[in-house]
């Protein structure tokens, strides 16, 4: 009996749950790497792409769920911090616990930005680093500060749209 689908390499994604991951749409290991990511979309799309199946309307249709999934899944985890949260919900990290001394710290921050004392300059500067360390421990598999620098990367984006 013939399956109905497009198989992706050795994934069968029409028989994906509705609630895949958006690493089981693109079939990739949790946390995989940016270039990783955009290697297997780039596989994806040509090997899905709708208008590769203009001769068959049920091949293109079923390429067409394909497609809008791996999108999804691509837009999905391109995002740094998006890609983070999965990570760490699907880790079972989500929400990540705030040590004393971060959470410390980004109070110091808002008093700061409060009194003068640190420009909107200064904050993103902040927040830039933050984002580059988020990067890194997610290439590093390192969850527990991912989550930290997660949380500490948003608190510092919500300071900036104060500040500006």
């Amino acid at each position: 009996m013939k399956r109905a689908g497009v198989a992706v390499g050795n994934l069968f994604m029409s028989e994906l749950a509705a609630d895949a991951t958006p690493f089981e749409i693109l079939g990739l290991p949790v946390g995989g790497s940016l270039p990783h990511l955009e290697a297997r979309f780039l596989e994806v799309q040509l090997a899905h792409h709708p208008d590769r199946f203009l001769h068959d309307p049920l091949v293109k249709q079923a390429a067409e769920g394909i497609f809008s999934r791996a999108v999804w899944a691509y837009e999905q985890l391109r995002d740094w911090e998006t890609r983070a949260q999965w990570v760490l919900t699907l880790e079972g990290l989500w929400p990540p616990p705030l040590p004393p001394e971060v959470l410390s710290a980004l109070m110091e921050w808002e008093e700061d930005v409060a009194t003068g004392v640190r420009t909107e300059a200064e904050v993103f500067t902040e927040r830039a680093a933050c984002q580059k360390a988020l990067e890194e421990a997610l290439v590093e598999k390192k969850w527990p500060e991912v989550g930290q620098t997660l949380m500490k990367l948003r608190a510092l984006k919500k300071l900036g749209e104060r500040v500006s």
